[in-house]
């Protein structure tokens, strides 16, 4: 076997793994702070190298998925309860507009010297949104 085979076996087999065993998230279904959680999940996603950190609300949870290496890998689900307060942040960090919520808004914001873009659009479950690390 070649080692880019073998680099493509083990790719792989790490997609075939359940995401808490690729991403340390140990700890993060404690935070029920909406601030901390959003910091937690960029910070871990910088560390990452991700591209894009993706939160999806669907009809019970919300799933944060991260893009690295041009896959998006689902790392978390959190209650949808947080869902509201995590966009808040979000909108307040981006300077966007909080109470509005069914116009697509675009902002972007920084993190340690690091340049987020933000897209938030609004859809079935509540407003996804798209963070773009730059």
């Amino acid at each position: 076997m070649t080692d880019e085979e073998k680099t493509l076996t083990e790719d792989k087999d790490k997609l075939d793994k359940p995401y808490s065993e690729i991403f340390n998230t140990e700890g993060w279904d404690k935070i029920k702070e909406p601030v901390s959680l959003v910091n937690v999940i960029l910070t871990e996603a910088i560390k990452r190298r991700a591209s894009d950190v993706h939160f999806e609300p669907l009809e019970k949870v919300v799933r944060v998925r991260y893009r690295i290496d041009g896959l998006l890998y689902p790392v978390f689900f959190f209650s949808k309860d947080l869902h509201p307060g995590v966009v808040s942040r979000i909108k307040v960090l981006s300077r966007l507009d909080v109470a509005e919520r069914r116009p697509p808004q675009e902002g972007r914001f920084k993190m340690g010297g690091i340049d987020v873009r933000v897209s938030i659009i609004p859809a079935h479950f509540g407003e996804k949104v798209a963070l773009r690390i730059l």
